[in-house]
């Protein structure tokens, strides 16, 4: 017992000088680090811990490893043990929905905080609605994406002249540099080495690609 209290002072002796404690109505702000959820991380007996369930141990309200911790205050960060209360995963789940319900009980936001409107939302083949901001905003990532992975042609390609595309105008790695054995700036000359090396594959793609 001695012990265990021994342990919980060191502690605490660690953890509250990592808090920014203000009234007990207010937030008190965790200011060590932070896992990439936005939750407090302590470390306690080598291990590292959510700061938000560590400080209910210290105030003698130990959590039990079944339930979560609900933040009754919205804020990730805060470790006021007035604002934490242990409930069941399905209880978190049921309240952190609800913050996006509407007054007829069904979701009135996506998770990014666009409106479920009737320009906003969009319903496909499983009958769940969707957002349609995040999806154009997901389509623009990908092509933003590909965009930049056909611009982008390793140095060794370009320098063996194994790439007989076009360069893409303005774009990173375009291939303005002729071919190293033949002179060519696009495609190869018959007697080209290359394309003796690539044979038969690279005169498929040639007419493929026409």
């Amino acid at each position: 017992m001695v012990r265990e209290d021994s342990l919980i002072r060191d502690c605490a002796s660690r953890f509250w000088v990592k808090v920014r404690r203000q009234s007990d109505h207010e937030c008190w702000e965790w200011l060590a680090a932070h896992d990439r959820y936005g939750y407090g991380t302590f470390t306690v007996f080598g291990r590292k811990r959510l700061a938000h369930r560590v400080v209910l141990w210290l105030v003698g309200r130990p959590v039990d490893p079944q339930l979560q911790v609900d933040h009754l205050c919205r804020n990730k960060a805060c470790v006021n043990p007035a604002h934490l209360e242990p409930v069941t995963q399905a209880e978190n789940m049921r309240r952190t929905r609800g913050l996006r319900l509407g007054p007829s009980g069904s979701e009135s936001h996506c998770k990014r905080g666009h409106p479920y409107d009737e320009e906003n939302t969009y319903r496909p083949a499983d009958g769940y609605k969707r957002c349609r901001s995040c999806r154009e905003a997901a389509f623009v990532r990908y092509r933003t994406k590909k965009s930049r992975e056909r611009n982008e042609v390793s140095s060794d390609e370009a320098r063996l002249g194994l790439v007989t595309r076009k360069p893409l105008a303005g774009g990173k790695g375009s291939l303005g540099s002729p071919c190293q054995y033949c002179g060519e700036v696009d495609g190869h000359t018959a007697q080209c080495p290359v394309v003796s090396m690539r044979g038969f594959l690279h005169e498929y793609r040639a007419v493929d690609r026409h």
